[in-house]
C-alpha cells in the first residue's frame, strides 16, 4: 500500500524497554523517518520482546493490543 504521495506506506515500530532489539528498532524507525517515511513509534515500557504472546491476559498486552488494533483499522480504513 503506498502512501498518496506515491512514497512509501506509513511504518508502524513496536519496541519494548527490555527487549535487547529496541535499540536497532529505534534505529530502524528514525532511518525510516529521516528517508521521509511516516513512522509511528511505540515505546512499551517496562515490556519484553513478544510479550504480548508470553502474558496475553495482562493489562499491558490488552493495552497495547488494543494500540496496535486501533491503528491498524485506521490505516486500512481512513476517514473518507
Amino acid at each position: 500500500m503506498a502512501s498518496p504521495t506515491g512514497g512509501p506506506p506509513p511504518a508502524y515500530v513496536v519496541v519494548c524497554d527490555l527487549d535487547p532489539l529496541r535499540d536497532p528498532g529505534l534505529a530502524y524507525a528514525r532511518r525510516l523517518m529521516d528517508a521521509g517515511v511516516p513512522v509511528t513509534v511505540r515505546n512499551v515500557p517496562g515490556a519484553w520482546h513478544g510479550f504480548e504472546l508470553s502474558a496475553p491476559g495482562t493489562r499491558l498486552a490488552r493495552a497495547m493490543i488494543t494500540h496496535w488494533l486501533t491503528d491498524l483499522r485506521a490505516a486500512l480504513h481512513p476517514p473518507l
